[in-house]
């Protein structure tokens, strides 16, 4: 039996009361795409009325090294994605794999924004130049924000499985964690899934 095994109730799946985290996280997302949904309606209405997009004087935005970053963010999601199958089989050490290369993954994906935001800042795009600095701030940083809460609750249940690997004394059970995990990966998914469309939005369209 090996050294984790211990660690966990003879049960197969988590029962109801190991859905719960999912079931919130579910509940956040409903309100986040409408909030989402809401920002891209703005933003086509804005841009349909607008004689010039981008506007002249106003730098265009760095496609490709966003898209550089689009795919280490789709990599985290693919990532996370298999969180599932290792949570089932209850294997911490793949999870802990797994969520660490996720963190990493979205970090870069972060990083490599805030270091665009900042060159487009140098270059005299603010939320104050135009309506299309307006929009191009608030829909992408609201993604970001999306993204730092992602990273947070990723990084508190890899902090919460990694107590899973002290001795013996460790009475945790299945559900503590893995309900917590499957929550945080549902979040992640989401975090992932939106960015492409508004990635063609925004800098493609």
């Amino acid at each position: 039996m090996s050294a984790t095994a211990g660690l966990f109730p003879n049960r197969t799946s988590p029962g109801p009361a190991g859905h719960h985290h999912v079931v919130a996280v579910s509940f956040v997302i409903l309100t986040e795409l409408m909030l989402f949904c809401g920002l891209v309606a703005a933003y086509i209405v804005l841009r349909g009325q607008a004689m010039e997009w981008p506007p002249a004087g106003q730098p265009r935005l760095p496609v490709g090294i966003t898209a550089l970053s689009t795919l280490l963010l789709l990599g985290s999601g693919w990532r996370v994605h298999q969180l599932s199958q290792f949570v089932g089989r209850r294997d911490v050490v793949a999870v802990r794999r797994l969520l660490r290369q996720t963190v990493m993954l979205g970090a870069a994906f972060f990083l490599i924004q805030g270091a665009e935001w900042g060159m487009l800042l140098g270059h005299g795009l603010t939320t104050a130049s135009s309506v299309y600095g307006a929009t191009f701030y608030t829909i992408v940083g609201c993604h970001a924000v999306h993204v730092l809460a992602g990273l947070a609750a990723l990084m508190v249940v890899a902090r919460r499985v990694g107590q899973l690997n002290q001795p013996e004394g460790d009475t945790a059970t299945f559900d503590s964690w893995a309900s917590p995990v499957l929550g945080a990966r549902l979040f992640w998914l989401f975090v992932v899934g939106v960015w492409p469309p508004l990635y063609a939005l925004v800098y493609l369209w």
